[in-house]
């Protein structure tokens, strides 16, 4: 009897518990929860796209009238961070007009408008924005979920939306609301006439190429050339020819490796790291030399 009383407890904490889990989740199959502000306009035909799988962000939008468009982007608050989404022209971080959400504790929740001018704290400036912003505000709902709700005075917003999630426990501040660097991003192009996104692949195929190519080149390639030079000799002159062939592929391979990772780095700062690319080149050099 004991047993079964028991078994009963934890089925009934692992129902609680995932239920729990749910109510913290948005998706496009959901409807909106009850919110505690109403929604200044009609919610009825929004569509909706789930545009940060990972990070469970989702946006529902909706042409209101000629040029007037609705948003409502609702993430969850359990990370403890701020959420950002943010209007591009060409899919960069850089020149992008951002709406920031966060709620560091109940009933303490807070918004802003940021112009991202550049990657320097003084050139991301809070409360200007390239967009006509209206009815702008921040809900928090039931079972952990925030709601960014605003209209945009346009006849047709930009496809090309970035997001970003911010570090745990860090939020924009009384009084200068500097926005503490974000810990992830990604970027989507939204077909407006329809519910959907495509996510931008370009930077993440650029990441791989730059890991795969420096691997195979400075780790693998260069590594097997010394190897063949050290212990091949006897095969005179067949050890020349594969040491110098795969050698030169190598520092081939490193080289795009690098130029990839100089891609990169208009986006992301890491001086050290390309400092270090640097050096392995000059090494490089004097190896196939």
């Amino acid at each position: 009897m004991k047993l079964t009383s028991f078994c009963q407890i934890i089925l009934f904490i692992m129902l609680y518990s995932s239920s729990t889990f749910v109510t913290s989740q948005d998706s496009c199959s959901s409807k909106l929860q009850q919110l505690q502000l109403p929604i200044p306009f009609d919610t009825s035909s929004l569509l909706c796209s789930s545009v940060w799988p990972a990070h469970s962000f989702i946006l529902r939008y909706a042409k209101a009238s000629s040029d007037v468009w609705s948003f409502i982007f609702s993430f969850p608050l359990d990370p403890k961070a701020y959420a950002a989404i943010g209007f591009s022209k060409d899919g960069s971080m850089v020149g992008s007009s951002a709406i920031v959400g966060w709620m560091p504790s109940p009933g303490a929740g807070g918004m802003k408008y940021y112009y991202l001018g550049g990657k320097s704290k003084d050139e991301v400036i809070k409360d200007r924005s390239d967009l006509y912003i209206m009815n702008a505000s921040f809900v928090p709902a039931t079972g952990s979920l925030g709601y960014l709700i605003f209209q945009l005075k346009t006849t047709q917003p930009s496809s090309n939306l970035i997001f970003a999630i911010g570090p745990n426990g860090q939020f924009p501040d009384y009084p200068s609301y500097d926005l503490p660097k974000h810990i992830d991003e990604t970027s989507v192009t939204i077909d407006y006439s329809k519910g959907g996104s495509t996510k931008n692949n370009s930077k993440l195929n650029l990441r791989r190429s730059h890991g795969v190519l420096n691997i195979m080149g400075w780790s693998i390639l260069m590594i097997i050339g010394s190897i063949i030079a050290r212990y091949f000799k006897e095969r005179d002159p067949m050890w020349f020819y594969l040491h110098a062939s795969i050698q030169a592929f190598g520092f081939l391979a490193g080289i795009l490796g690098v130029l990839c990772g100089l891609l990169l780095d208009r986006n992301l700062e890491v001086t050290h790291h390309k400092n270090v690319a640097f050096l392995i080149i000059i090494l490089g050099f004097l190896q196939v030399n």
